[in-house]
């Protein structure tokens, strides 16, 4: 969001959310065992949300072959929006 389209008290809010956010990350910075487990953390983190990356991909190939878009349809098909309409 560009700073021009923030009113002063929402630019307000940002800066004081902001200073309080580089405050934890001092106090977080500082404890080798609290960083560790961030650290651990966040890996984990990364490793579920590509799980669920992979699991909407899935859900668009899907989608895109129920429409008749899917890589294993003959001349192309339809639009995926073919599979609410009415038969």
């Amino acid at each position: 969001m560009a700073d021009e389209n923030l009113s002063a008290e929402e630019l307000k809010w940002r800066a004081e959310s902001d200073a309080r956010a580089l405050a934890r990350s001092n106090e977080i910075h500082e404890d080798p065992m609290r960083l560790a487990q961030a650290r651990n953390a966040a890996g984990q983190l990364a490793k579920e949300e590509a799980e669920q990356a992979k699991d909407l991909q899935d859900v668009s190939r899907n989608m895109n072959d129920v429409a008749g878009n899917g890589p294993n349809v003959p001349n192309g098909g339809g639009s995926i929006l073919d599979v609410f309409k009415p038969k």
